[in-house]
């Protein structure tokens, strides 16, 4: 057998392997009863939400109308909508109910977890079998089971398929010469799809920067790169965090008030000389002794 069919061979066994892979990791779904988490009912409205602005022609969908007992809840401000305009569209264009539209998306998040890790791999390594391996070892890490199977948590499980094109990317950027293309899609997917690990990957780049700071500051073709990569993210994912930015901005928000303050938990150091209360309990301003 040539050099040339035994790679080809090799290769269709590894895309085989991998799509047996993503099929066992994702063989739950098929049970004629839905997997519910801790999360399921919040982004479950937040889909039937969105699919019902589409219909009556809102777009972008930032306020949902269907939640706050009808008023509406500003819920697209803060918590991007992005990748539920799929199973949003799939109910609407194909008359999908709920539960079909999700586990088609569920499919496809999970896909795309395992093409990313696979491809991100493939760039770091060179080699298809470690990205076949660290692929589907990253598909049933704990972290992505329970994303799927436990807290049903859409943001973080879109977040999934963009955490290794940021971290690998940075890498690859930093360590290899790379252009930063892989680090701009990690980014702009990581924003549109869930803001805590959106913050946990920069967290991660940041240390990435300041363990190659001496060799990046001694590039300044690569700095400039960098500075480009952070204004095309911020460029195209401005219709997240410019709204979000402004309702911030323009009113008192509860994640901008403090839950509670020092004056309703502690005693004055008169009232302890005095012998007076105990310890003080207070929640939303009520006291209990």
């Amino acid at each position: 057998m040539s050099m040339k069919k035994r790679t080809m061979y090799s290769n269709l066994w590894i895309y085989l392997l991998s799509f047996i892979v993503i099929l066992l990791a994702y063989a739950p779904h098929l049970q004629s009863e839905m997997q519910l988490g801790h999360d399921d009912w919040f982004h479950f409205h937040r889909i039937l939400s969105v699919a019902s602005g589409l219909r009556q022609g809102i777009f972008p969908v930032k306020i949902h109308h269907l939640a706050g007992f009808g008023y509406g809840y500003g819920v697209g401000f803060f918590y991007s909508d992005f990748f539920l305009y799929i199973p949003a569209l799939l109910m609407n264009l194909f008359n999908m109910p709920l539960d079909i539209a999700y586990r088609v998306f569920a499919f496809i998040i999970y896909a795309g977890i395992y093409v990313s890790m696979f491809y991100c791999l493939k760039q770091l390594t060179g080699t298809k079998e470690y990205a076949f391996w660290g692929a589907t070892v990253y598909l049933f890490s704990n972290k992505v089971l329970d994303a799927f199977y436990n807290t049903v948590g859409l943001g973080q499980m879109c977040a999934f398929v963009f955490f290794p094109m940021a971290i690998i990317g940075m890498y690859l950027f930093l360590k290899k010469d790379k252009k930063p293309v892989l680090l701009i899609f990690g980014f702009v997917g990581l924003i549109y799809s869930h803001t805590i690990s959106t913050f946990m990957a920069f967290v991660i780049c940041g240390m990435l920067v300041l363990l190659n700071l001496k060799t990046l500051l001694g590039d300044i073709r690569k700095i400039l790169n960098l500075l480009i990569s952070v204004g095309v993210t911020a460029m195209v994912t401005a219709s997240f965090w410019l709204p979000m930015f402004e309702q911030m901005k323009a009113q008192l928000l509860k994640v901008k008030a403090p839950w509670t303050t020092s004056v309703e938990n502690v005693l004055d150091l008169k009232e302890v000389i005095r012998g007076q209360g105990g310890v003080r309990i207070c929640y939303n301003s009520t006291s209990a002794f």
